[in-house]
């Protein structure tokens, strides 16, 4: 028992450390590699050119992260609201990253530096995989944010439950401005908000699960979700 505490544990702490991993990661380079602009270039082009395995590294690091939450969400959620559609949105989240990394987008806007600002080759196969990585990604990410906040709702925490809903508008808001306005600054923003709330509700969990070393009675978590 005590050992299936301490994964569940280590499990959503992996799943804490996804959203800033990965953003850390990509201002890093956004501050340091040559051509890159935020707002002009998407995020997912820092896979390409001579430092890309940084990003795609960070994709793929960050996606396994989120696969292992995984162990921690369905121990935790386990017989309560949202036990099963709960991890399986993550599951999809992390399974999106994993392909946006070994898939990489085709060059564009200009990057990696000689690229042309426009170009006219059609997608390439491995472009449009990645497309489809990213897409998991968005929509279980966006999904996980309403789903969320109806668990956190059900579970009597009100705060959590608007933090959830208010994430998920606040980061459609900004994606879709973005793509509109050809201005990566609000996809990559509103990625930042959304990516937080998951890694937040990891954190959050973790808090309401029992350590291993404690005794029978102590820091359990009851149905309404407060330590009891």
């Amino acid at each position: 028992m005590n050992s299936s505490r301490a994964l569940a544990r280590l499990a959503l702490a992996a799943g804490v450390l996804v959203a800033p991993i990965f953003y850390l990661t990509v201002f890093t380079q956004a501050a340091t590699r040559e051509g890159y602009s935020v707002s002009r270039v998407a995020l997912s082009l820092l896979s390409l050119g001579d430092e890309g395995w940084i990003q795609i590294t960070n994709f793929i690091v960050c996606g396994l992260l989120a696969l292992i939450s995984v162990v921690g969400f369905r121990a935790v959620l386990a017989g309560h609201r949202g036990g099963v559609w709960g991890p399986s949105l993550v599951a999809i989240y992390g399974l999106g990253l994993v392909i946006a990394g070994v898939w990489h987008p085709d060059p564009g806007a200009g990057f990696p530096p000689g690229t042309p600002l426009h170009s006219t080759a059609p997608m390439s196969g491995h472009y449009i995989v990645h497309w489809i990585g990213f897409i998991l990604v968005n929509v279980s990410l966006i999904a996980s944010c309403f789903f969320f906040a109806w668990v956190f709702r059900g579970l009597g925490q009100g705060g959590w439950s608007i933090y959830g809903v208010v994430s998920a508008v606040v980061g459609v808001i900004l994606v879709v401005a973005g793509l509109a306005t050809e201005n990566f600054l609000g996809p990559t923003f509103g990625g930042l908000v959304i990516y937080s709330f998951l890694s937040a509700v990891s954190g959050r969990l973790l808090a309401l699960t029992p350590t291993a070393s404690a005794r029978p009675g102590e820091r359990r978590v009851d149905r309404a979700g407060q330590p009891a």
